[in-house]
């Protein structure tokens, strides 16, 4: 019984380790587009872990949402901030600063 036990835990954690990995690369590739979308340059190319909840999508499924923090820079000068908020492996929310507060994009 303890083996099944610990098989189980070691499923659960490849799971969500991939998972993450997948929803990481998603976000990333995402800050990418956003960031060519606005003519800005996506800084260190790569997005880094900002949280994890559980929440229910629209299907009434329990799923990871994970928020992903980015820097871009329009004039190649200054850091800019910005998110991605992924629930699974979908994107949900995107936001930057700009000079008018956070745009939601």
């Amino acid at each position: 019984m303890p083996e099944l036990i610990a098989l189980l835990a070691l499923l659960a954690a490849i799971f969500y380790f991939n998972d993450a990995a997948i929803a990481r690369d998603v976000a990333r590739a995402r800050a990418r587009e956003v960031c060519q979308g606005i003519g800005a340059q996506f800084l260190d190319q790569s997005v880094a872990f900002a949280g994890l909840a559980l929440k229910r999508n629209s299907q009434g499924q329990m799923r990871f949402v994970r928020r992903y923090r980015f820097e871009f820079s329009r004039e190649g000068l200054n850091r800019e901030p910005g998110w991605v908020r992924m629930i699974g492996a979908e994107i949900d929310t995107v936001a930057i600063k700009g000079d008018e507060g956070w745009q939601y994009l």
